[in-house]
């Protein structure tokens, strides 16, 4: 799928794609959501949301999770991504383009504060091969981790090796 084939979502390609698992049986690719993201965030405006409602959303954001509604304006194409025959061997993981280094880091920081906070999972760092930094989720119910790592631009999350898999290009979709 590519984004504009659901009805809420805007129509374009990604090269994102191209960084899929090669037996993907799904492949959603979304292109530059945070422009999409910042004109939702209008037209809420447009209907009647107060500048004072959204600096307060702004507020409890940044204090609980270290980031703004301005850096999901910052995220690029995503695409989303599901392999495999059997629970053992399924893949499954997504691809964020955050081109801001800064935006990046406070996304990710956010992404683990959020786990943290909620007592979902266990955060531990994360050292996978080409990644600038990551973290991997340990959920109690669930047999493998959820790791997360950022590498240039990219972010990726995925189940088990998922995420290294998506980061290296190797997928070959």
């Amino acid at each position: 799928f590519q984004g504009g084939e659901l009805p809420f979502l805007p129509a374009g390609a990604s090269e994102l794609l191209d960084a899929g698992f090669a037996d993907s049986w799904l492949a959603y690719a979304v292109p530059d959501l945070g422009r999409y993201f910042s004109q939702s965030l209008n037209q809420i405006g447009a209907a009647g949301l107060q500048q004072g409602q959204l600096n307060q959303v702004n507020r409890m954001l940044q204090s609980q999770l270290g980031f703004t509604l301005d850096d999901l304006e910052g995220v690029g194409d995503v695409a989303f991504f599901a392999a495999g025959e059997s629970l053992v061997d399924l893949q499954v993981g997504g691809l964020f383009e955050v081109p801001d280094a800064a935006t990046r880091n406070r996304l990710l920081v956010a992404i683990s504060r959020a786990v943290q906070r909620s007592g979902a999972g266990k955060v531990t760092p994360l050292t996978v091969e080409g990644a600038d930094s990551g973290f991997s989720i340990q959920v109690p119910q669930l047999p493998v981790p959820i790791n997360v790592a950022g590498s240039g631009d990219r972010v990726a999350i995925g189940v088990g090796p998922a995420a290294q898999s998506l980061l290296s290009g190797d997928g070959g979709l």
